[in-house]
């Protein structure tokens, strides 16, 4: 019998719903703090944090999500990852715990139905986040373009 491989996840909370992002791409996790909003961004980005003097990006999981804006609170957590060249926060409501689990891509990649990647946990199904997907070109574009607007003001 061949052992599956297993990888350690980060289970985070958003509302109701349960996620999951692979560790290796999660350098930290911080209370929250304040977002700074960045003039021109698209709305898939709710602004920048100042991390020990670097800039960075935070997401609006919440929105591509679809799941009901609200504002940032005290008990909120922001996860800082690496993601190709550039480092990217998540503000989450909690995190959850680390899960090990049969690796994603080992096992081809488990899907829903709407075809998103999930790892299952004894009796839930957790969605995987792929952090890579987050951003359309367009998207991206945009936020370069409010970034080089903010650093030149």
């Amino acid at each position: 019998m061949v052992a599956k491989e297993k990888t350690p996840y980060l289970i985070f909370a958003i509302d109701d719903k349960k996620l999951a992002i692979e560790l290796e791409l999660i350098e930290q996790v911080y209370s929250a703090v304040e977002v700074t909003p960045l003039v021109g961004a698209p709305d898939s980005i709710l602004g920048l944090i100042n991390v020990h003097g670097a800039i960075i990006v935070v997401l609006n999981v919440r929105k591509k999500l679809g799941l009901r804006e609200r504002s940032i609170e005290l008990s909120d957590q922001i996860l800082i990852a690496n993601l190709d060249d550039r480092q990217l926060a998540l503000l989450v409501d909690e995190v959850v715990e680390v899960l090990h689990a049969p690796s994603h891509k080992a096992a081809n990649g488990s899907k829903t139905s709407d075809e998103k990647p999930i790892i299952q946990n004894e009796d839930e199904t957790i969605e995987l986040y792929e952090l890579q997907n987050f951003l359309s070109e367009a998207e991206e574009d945009a936020l370069k373009t409010a970034l080089q607007l903010a650093y030149t003001h």
